[in-house]
């Protein structure tokens, strides 16, 4: 449920967890991942065993933040309640070659971002996207900065949406060679298009 305040916010309400119940709760979560911090041996342990290696692959750096601690062997990996992950492991092995490509690609990364940010839109409608997408007079008075670059990415309907990806699909990869595929010159020239064409 959401309302309108005074100055035409849009405002949800939120629900009230009581403050020593929620302090007591977090307590309790460090205390065990304290307690459950897994070692550099149990992580040399897991990429052997995940890449049916002989020997332990080595290290490069290592931070322990006293909850969880942080490594890179080959990727990123994430340890906490006695537990190694790699956040390449998060990812399905069909999908991957899919998605580097589609990282290493602009054109197609703008597109997607486009695509998932219409997605969460009709997820999750409601009081986020009216409050941080529409570019206005009242969003910049209120400190919103972000939204003369958000309001290009939002979309009403499929129609919209779908028009706007065929023309970018023929844009940007022109625009893309024409910047000789400089990441930074392109992204700088999507989020000042994008704030030009907020209003």
């Amino acid at each position: 449920m959401v309302y309108v305040d005074g100055q035409g916010n849009i405002v949800r309400p939120r629900r009230r967890i009581p403050g020593l119940w929620m302090l007591c709760a977090l307590v309790a979560t460090a205390a065990v991942m304290v307690q459950t911090v897994p070692s550099l041996a149990e992580l040399k342990d897991h990429r052997a065993r995940a890449d049916g290696l002989w020997l332990s692959p080595t290290v490069e750096w290592h931070a322990s933040l006293g909850v969880v601690s942080i490594a890179k062997c080959e990727s990123i990996h994430v340890g906490a309640f006695g537990r190694w992950l790699s956040l390449s492991d998060l990812v399905p092995k069909q999908l991957r070659p899919r998605l580097e490509a589609l990282a290493a690609d602009d054109a197609q990364l703008l597109l997607a971002i486009i695509a998932a940010v219409f997605i969460a839109h009709i997820l999750r409608p409601g009081w986020l996207f009216l409050r941080h997408f529409p570019a206005s007079a009242e969003a910049l008075r209120a400190g919103r900065y972000w939204s003369l670059v958000l309001a290009a990415f939002a979309h009403d309907d499929l129609l919209h949406v779908g028009f706007n990806a065929l023309a970018l699909s023929r844009a940007a990869p022109a625009l893309q060679g024409r910047l000789e595929h400089d990441r930074t010159t392109f992204w700088c020239f999507v989020f000042v298009a994008a704030s030009r064409c907020a209003f």
